[in-house]
C-alpha cells in the first residue's frame, strides 16, 4: 500500500496563528534523485526544518503530534500530549480563536486526500471534519464532512456513513475512525500507525518511549550500525541470567561472538564471554524460544525485547499460573510472549550497561536506528518519521552519518523523514537538496511562520550555511549590537 505525507497545515495553535503550510512535494532539481519518490505526485523522501530558539520549530512538530493524538482520541484522551496541549490555541490576544486547524494532505495509492479537522482546545470537541479526495482539474471529491455550527453541513458519499454522521456529536472524537469507506479505513491506519512523531516532551532523556518491530535478521543489523557509528558498543546481552543472545550471522563489530554461537537454533546458550551465567544456561536450555519478529521497547532507563516462548513441562508447572487465564495443558508447544531487557556490551572487555546509564548521545542515536530500521505497524513498508531536535546531543559527522543510513534503508521502501534541527552544517547541496530546506521565523505580530528556501529568489549553490547564519534567510537569533564580551552595553 503506497501512503505518503504531501503537506500539512496548521492554524491558531500554540505560536502559529495564521495558516502555514508544509510541503514534501519535489522541486525542479537535478541532485539527488535518489531523494525523490516518483508517483502520482513526485514527494522528497525528507525534509529539515531550521531556525532559532523559539522560533516554533518544536511547536510545528507538536501541532502534527496533538492532530495524531486528536485522531487516536477515544484511545489516549489521557495522554501526555493531549494534556500539555488542551487550551493551547494561539495565546496572541485575549480575544483570540480557540478553534485549531489542522491539516493532513495524503497521497494514497495515486490519489491525493485531503484530512482535517478544526478543533476547539478550550471546549474540548471538534468543531468541523472532514475528508475529501483532490482532483488533477482542481475539483474535490468530498468523501465525508461534517461540522457543529450553523453554517455547516452534515454530507457523505457513502450510505453507511449517513447514518452514523446523524449520531456524532462534537465529544465523540474523529469522525473518522467510525467511518466505513475503505478511503477513510486507510488514511486512519496511517495517522494511527505509519505517522510517527518523537519529541521532547517527558524526562530529561529526551525521547519518549519507543517500541519497534524487527525481523530477525535485523537486529545484527542493528548492531552493526551502531558499531559503524562508533558508539563503542560490540554487543548486545539479556539481563543477568540469561547470558547473551545467539544471532544469525556474523558481520564486523561484534567480536566478542562466534561464529558457532551466530545460530537462531541457540536463541539462549552459555555466555561465550562470562561463563558465570552457565547455571541459568543450562536451566533454561530447554525451553527454546521463537524470535520470528522481535519487538524492541525502549524508554529512558530499560531496553526491552518480547519474543515468543515455547511452553514446556517446566515452564507449565512453574510459571503457568501467573498468566490470565492460567495456562493448560493445551498450551503444552505453544509459544507466549515474554520481556527480557537488554544491554549493550562495549569494548574492549565486552562490558555492559544499563540503558539509563548509556550517554544521552548513544540513547538517541539508538532511538534513531530504532526507527529507521524498524519494520511499520502492518505489512506496508511506508513511514513518516517526524524528529524534533534530531541532532541532540549527537555530533555533527555522526547526524549526517544516520542520514546516509537513513538512504540506505531507504531504498525500495516508502518512508519520510522530517527532522528540525539547528545543525547549519547540513545546509549542504551534498546533503540537502533545497525543496527538503525549510525554516520557520517568529514576530511578535504574527506568530510563527513557515517557509521553504525556495521562496529566496536564488539562493545559491554554495556557502549557504554560511548565507544563513549571517541571516539572509532569516530564521536566526536576532541577537542585539552593542554587547561587548563580558555582556554589558558599550
Amino acid at each position: 500500500m503506497f501512503v505518503m505525507l504531501v503537506s500539512f497545515k496548521v492554524a491558531n495553535f500554540l505560536s502559529f496563528k495564521e495558516m502555514q503550510e508544509f510541503s514534501m512535494v519535489a522541486g525542479d532539481y537535478s541532485n539527488h534523485i535518489d531523494h525523490v519518490i516518483k508517483g502520482k505526485v513526485n514527494l522528497i523522501d525528507r525534509a529539515a526544518i531550521f531556525g532559532p530558539n523559539s522560533s516554533g520549530k518544536s511547536n510545528f512538530v507538536y501541532a502534527m503530534a496533538y492532530a495524531q493524538e486528536l485522531v487516536k482520541w477515544k484511545e489516549v484522551r489521557n495522554s501526555t500530549t493531549i494534556k500539555i496541549f488542551d487550551k493551547m490555541n494561539y495565546q496572541g490576544g485575549s480575544e483570540s480563536k480557540t478553534e485549531s486547524y489542522f491539516e493532513f494532505q495524503i497521497l494514497l495509492e495515486g490519489k491525493v486526500y485531503s484530512y482535517g479537522f478544526e478543533y476547539d482546545t478550550l471546549y474540548k470537541m471538534f468543531v468541523s471534519e472532514w475528508l475529501s479526495e483532490l482532483k488533477e482539474d482542481g475539483s474535490e471529491r468530498m468523501i465525508f464532512g461534517l461540522g457543529f455550527l450553523p453554517e455547516y453541513t452534515h454530507q457523505s458519499d457513502n450510505q453507511d456513513d449517513d447514518l452514523l454522521l446523524q449520531d456524532h456529536g462534537p465529544l465523540d472524537g474523529a469522525f473518522l475512525l467510525k467511518s466505513t469507506s475503505e478511503e477513510s479505513k486507510q488514511v486512519a491506519l496511517w495517522i494511527k500507525h505509519s505517522l510517527l512523531v518523537v519529541t521532547t516532551l517527558g524526562d530529561g532523556a529526551r525521547f519518549n518511549s519507543t517500541i519497534s518491530d524487527f525481523k530477525t535478521e535485523d537486529i545484527p543489523l542493528l548492531l552493526k550500525q551502531l558499531a559503524r557509528l562508533d558508539t563503542g558498543i560490540d554487543g548486545i546481552r539479556a539481563d543477568s541470567g540469561w547470558g547473551n543472545i545467539a544471532l544469525e550471522c556474523e558481520y564486523e563489530g561484534i567480536t566478542h561472538l562466534s561464529a558457532d554461537e551466530l545460530n537462531w537454533d541457540k536463541i539462549w546458550n552459555e555466555d561465550p564471554v562470562d561463563d558465570s551465567y552457565s547455571y541459568y544456561a543450562d536451566k533454561f536450555n530447554s525451553s527454546k524460544y521463537q524470535i520470528s519478529y522481535p519487538r524492541l521497547n525502549l524508554n529512558s532507563s530499560r531496553l526491552m525485547m518480547s519474543m515468543d516462548r515455547k511452553v514446556d513441562e517446566d515452564y507449565l508447572e512453574q510459571e503457568g499460573g501467573n498468566w490470565d487465564p492460567p495456562l493448560t495443558e493445551e498450551d503444552l508447544r505453544e509459544s507466549v510472549p515474554e520481556d527480557v531487557g537488554i544491554h549493550f556490551t562495549h569494548k574492549p572487555s565486552h562490558f555492559d550497561i544499563n540503558i539509563a546509564d548509556e550517554s544521552e548521545g548513544t540513547k538517541r542515536v539508538l532511538q534513531i536506528l530504532l526507527l529507521i530500521l524498524g519494520r511499520p505497524y502492518d505489512t506496508r513498508d511506508c513511514r513518516t518519521l517526524v524528529f524534533d531536535e534530531f541532532e541532540c546531543s549527537i555530533h555533527v559527522l555522526l547526524v549526517k552519518e544516520l542520514l546516509n543510513i537513513y538512504s540506505e534503508t531507504r531504498q525500495n521502501s516508502d518512508r519520510q523523514l522530517i527532522i528540525t534541527t539547528h545543525e547549519s552544517r547540513l545546509l549542504d547541496n551534498n546533503v540537502l537538496r533545497k525543496d527538503e530546506v525549510w525554516f520557520v521565523d517568529s514576530s511578535e505580530d504574527a506568530g510563527s511562520s513557515i517557509y521553504s528556501i525556495d521562496s529566496f529568489v536564488d539562493p545559491g549553490e554554495k556557502d549557504i550555511d554560511l548565507e544563513y547564519l549571517r541571516g539572509r534567510f532569516d530564521a536566526v537569533p536576532k541577537i542585539p549590537d552593542g554587547i561587548d564580551e563580558r555582556g554589558d552595553d558599550e
